[in-house]
């Protein structure tokens, strides 16, 4: 018998695991970066879509953060011979796969806050500067 679990849209996850004022200030960054950009010279444009390019979205930060914990925890597992170090690996693996899976873990709200945006956030802007260039 199969299991019928429901899972949230890979795309939509983060933004519906996510506080809906931490959105909405996320969104009028955004909308203000845009405007912004709006009235710009095609050189500082090309200067913020190559910006965009390299700011890392939310799976990257919590992909490298969770990376850098276990990480540590196993080099300290290993150099303290002292097992209770794993545990914080495991636990880092264990918000990593309720990321993954649910589009949530512990430290999501922080990162959110921090103004973090996914993919999807930072393309809305890229995109939309990059129909600037061509009007």
């Amino acid at each position: 018998m199969m299991m019928n679990i429901k899972l949230p849209p890979t795309a939509k996850r983060v933004r519906l695991c996510t506080n809906a004022k931490i959105n909405y200030k996320i969104d009028k960054t955004t909308r203000e970066n845009i405007a912004y950009y709006k009235t710009r010279s095609t050189g500082e444009i090309l200067d913020r879509i190559d910006e965009l390019d390299r700011e890392w979205d939310i799976e990257r930060v919590l992909e490298t953060t969770a990376g850098a914990i276990l990480v540590f925890s196993s080099y300290s597992a290993i150099v303290t011979r002292k097992k209770r170090w794993a545990v914080l690996g495991g636990v880092a693996s264990a918000f990593l796969l309720k990321h993954a899976l649910e589009g949530w873990c512990p430290p999501l709200p922080l990162f959110r806050l921090m103004g973090v945006r996914t993919s999807d956030e930072i393309n809305l802007e890229k995109n939309s500067l990059n129909k600037f260039l061509y009007q």
